[in-house]
């Protein structure tokens, strides 16, 4: 998804329309409800204690990296 771009920036004094308000959160939970990926994250974002060895799998795991990790085993 990369960068979540605000659709609206209300101004001091003014009053905030519901659907402006309610469209930059619903932006936020899309995001967070599944659509964050390596767009959204910077390389060095997630340190490796963070990641939980069941979410390691095969099928999320580069292919040239599983073949390093085999050299190390």
């Amino acid at each position: 998804m990369g960068t979540v771009t605000r659709a609206y920036s209300e101004v001091d004094g003014a009053v905030g329309e519901a659907s402006s308000v309610n469209r930059v959160i619903d932006d936020l939970y899309t995001l967070v409800n599944g659509n964050i990926d390596s767009a959204n994250i910077v390389a060095s974002g997630v340190a490796p204690a963070n990641i939980q060895d069941s979410a390691i799998i095969a099928r999320n795991v580069d292919y040239e990296a599983m073949l390093l990790i085999q050299e190390v085993v």
